[in-house]
Formats: C-alpha cells, sequence, structure tokens
C-alpha cells in the first residue's frame, strides 16, 4: 500500500512540473536558436482600443502564429514586450522577467517566433482563457 502511495506521489509531482514548465515559469535561453516556453500575461484585459483580449483569444487556436512586438516607450515596463495575432491583434504582454532578459536580444536584432501550443480555461470551473506559448530565437 505504502509503494502505491509513493508512485501517486511521484506521478503528481512530475504532472505538476509539467503543467508548470507549459504553463509559465519559462526562461528565455542563454544561448541562439533555443526555445522556451512561457504564458501571456494580462489575458483578461482590455486593449486600448477597447477589443477584448478574452474574445480575441477565443478566436486562436493552437499551432497559430503569433507576432512579439517589442514596445520600449511602454510607461510601465521599457522592456515590453506584447504578444499579437498575425493580423496585430494584441492578446497580451510576456511577463516582465521573461521581457526583461529578451528584449536586449530583440533590440540587437535577434529574430524570434512564436506559437500557440496551449489554450487554457473557456470552461464554467475556470471561464477566464490563458494562452501558452513557445518561442523561438533564430540562430544568427
Amino acid at each position: 500500500m505504502e509503494s502505491v502511495v509513493l508512485a501517486l506521489v511521484v506521478v503528481g509531482i512530475v504532472a505538476v512540473l509539467l503543467i508548470w514548465r507549459a504553463g509559465g515559469g519559462g526562461r528565455p535561453p542563454a544561448g541562439r536558436g533555443e526555445s522556451f516556453r512561457t504564458r501571456v500575461v494580462g489575458v483578461s484585459h482590455r486593449n486600448d482600443n477597447g477589443s477584448s483580449r478574452q474574445e480575441i483569444v477565443r478566436g486562436c487556436s493552437v499551432g497559430e502564429a503569433l507576432r512579439l512586438v517589442r514596445e520600449p516607450e511602454n510607461p510601465h515596463d521599457p522592456n515590453a514586450i506584447r504578444v499579437c495575432t498575425r493580423d496585430g491583434d494584441q492578446i497580451g504582454f510576456l511577463a516582465a522577467d521573461v521581457a526583461a532578459r529578451l528584449a536586449p536580444r530583440l533590440d540587437a536584432g535577434a529574430a524570434a517566433k512564436a506559437e500557440i501550443i496551449a489554450l487554457t480555461g473557456g470552461t464554467r470551473d475556470k471561464p477566464t482563457r490563458g494562452v501558452n506559448i513557445e518561442i523561438t530565437i533564430a540562430r544568427r
């Protein structure tokens, strides 16, 4: 019985770590040509034009390419990086700690691409939708 409980605890820990890795806490790579996963923040806010980020996210799909747009004049964070659909509709931002490490590379001319790897929420129990992405920094 104790071995079954121990096995379930180990499986639970592994599951939590995998979910954490896919859903947030991602860090930009130190080297070139690497990928990392993170979540988009601010998805529950409205855009300056009044559009609902939640409605925009509702129209997104796994595998969809996204644009990362530097926003150095952002009054809250000079490293800010907007996350937008290919049509330019903003769905949120990269977290400040991720943007702080990625912004200097983008400013230096590095190319980055982003893709949706998971859409979360949108259910009765968790109505707010979330977006997990993978970012790849191209080799130069």
